[in-house]
């Protein structure tokens, strides 16, 4: 028997025992081989979908995207939905990355930042302006392991109802139960925290 490692880290993780039957299933039934217009991609696209729905609790009226990264996420976040502002709140490197691209993509991010390791006071926080288009905020900061409830995050979002609120559970989904009224986009990563199944 292969020795078990157990890590304290967000991701990567540890294999679940039954991802290489997964693998061989899905290499058998050429799923890396199909069509992405085909209707066994569309099949296993309403599978995941259906899924996650279930999983994290989204309303009929939100959609499902599946994108290649975080930096596309907060490529495409800022250039599709943000004119000019976005609100940061900084408190590692994946927070402060979203941050820069703001700054590259020639917005005018304003941001509230602690050092590493460190949560964020909201009761204590200087407001930002009342122009904010999209507030980013980190629930998990993947960097440093630091968490924001649920509550603060909510709090944010009632506080700037006019901003887009965009949450990063990249470290901690399906866990933090949002609530998708006040939360207009929540991402995250398959290497993190789910597993996958291909077949």
């Amino acid at each position: 028997m292969k020795p078990v490692y157990t890590y304290l880290t967000p991701g990567p993780s540890a294999l679940f025992p039954s991802v290489a039957t997964h693998l061989q299933n899905a290499l058998e039934a050429q799923v890396p081989s199909i069509s992405h217009r085909g209707v066994a991609f569309q099949d296993i696209y309403q599978e995941a979908d259906q899924h996650l729905r279930a999983l994290l609790g989204l309303p009929a009226n939100y959609r499902v995207l599946f994108c290649a990264s975080a930096n596309e996420i907060w490529e495409r976040l800022l250039q599709n939905c943000v004119a000019h502002t976005s609100a940061h709140l900084v408190n590692g490197a994946f927070s402060r990355r979203f941050y820069q691209f703001a700054l590259w993509l020639q917005k005018t991010p304003y941001l509230n930042e602690v050092a590493e390791g460190q949560g964020f006071e909201i009761s204590q926080m200087p407001p930002f302006p009342a122009d904010v288009e999209l507030l980013a905020l980190t629930q998990n900061e993947t960097s440093t392991g630091v968490a924001m409830p649920e509550a603060d995050l909510h709090a944010l979002a009632r506080q700037y109802p006019d901003a887009l609120t965009v949450v990063d559970m990249v470290s901690s989904a399906p866990y933090p139960a949002l609530d998708y009224g006040l939360v207009d986009s929540a991402y995250f990563s398959v290497q993190k925290l789910l597993g996958f199944r291909l077949v």
